[in-house]
């Protein structure tokens, strides 16, 4: 199990724009469990319009399934959920390009009578990772609980799977060196065999 945060956007500016367009795709997973995707519409919602327009968020697009905010300007959605109804089992693709769009409205006049607005997007994802799909951070000070995490995040299968190649490793690691300590035994016996026919035929 892993769980991986990426940011989609961050403080980016409304400026000319009703949406935001982001393609991703999700690497290191065998499969997708679960998705959360929180976004926050930073803008000046106290200017007065002569008309009913104001900030707010519309709707958010995944893969083309259309999801409501939750929120005016702060919305947070479940968009995956591998054991949830059929609507979110198949939104999210693993290893292939995913598809995230953000919409809004802003109201008359932003950007010239009053600010634009800024988005930030972070979508949360769990999954089955793939084994070694990411690399390892071991803190010397503090290796062993390294080690843990690791372990922790990691399925019975990865985790029989490591330790067999482990010791498939040390075998090997352990044949190489018994074959190098006969070697230089052999080299050693060659030599000594070598010196005493040489003192044989110097007493001849």
């Amino acid at each position: 199990m892993a769980i991986k945060t990426i940011e989609l956007f961050v403080n980016e500016t409304t400026e000319g724009r009703e949406q935001l367009t982001k393609v991703i795709k999700f690497n290191g997973f065998t499969n997708l469990q679960w998705a959360e995707l929180k976004v926050n519409l930073h803008a000046n919602d106290s200017f007065s319009s002569p008309l009913p327009t104001e900030w707010k968020l519309t709707k958010i697009i995944v893969n083309g399934v259309k999801f409501y905010p939750s929120g005016k300007l702060i919305s947070t959605n479940k968009i995956h959920d591998s054991k949830g109804s059929a609507f979110f089992q198949k939104v999210l693709r693993v290893n292939d390009v995913n598809t995230v769009s953000i919409h809004w409205i802003a109201p008359l006049g932003a950007g010239v009578l009053s600010p634009n607005g800024a988005v930030t997007a972070v979508l949360s994802v769990i999954g089955d990772s793939v084994p070694f799909a990411e690399d390892l951070q071991f803190d010397p000070r503090n290796s062993l609980d390294s080690v843990q995490r690791f372990a922790d995040n990691q399925t019975l299968p990865t985790l029989i799977f490591m330790i067999i190649l482990i010791v498939i490793l040390a075998l090997i690691a352990f044949t190489v060196l018994k074959v190098a300590q006969t070697a230089s035994s052999v080299k050693s016996s060659t030599g000594n065999v070598k010196g005493i026919i040489k003192e044989v035929k110097t007493l001849k």
